[in-house]
């Protein structure tokens, strides 16, 4: 795996933090995490 920049790490925080504020349940955000996370 290469390695991020620091704002490249920021960035991807950001979006996850987003996802989460977006979720209606923690279920909802833990879901949609692992599918971004996910390498199907």
């Amino acid at each position: 795996m290469e390695e991020m920049t620091n704002e490249q790490f920021r960035t991807i925080l950001e979006m996850i933090i987003q996802l989460i504020k977006d979720s209606e349940s923690k279920e909802d955000a833990v879901k949609k995490i692992e599918a971004l996370v996910s390498k199907d």
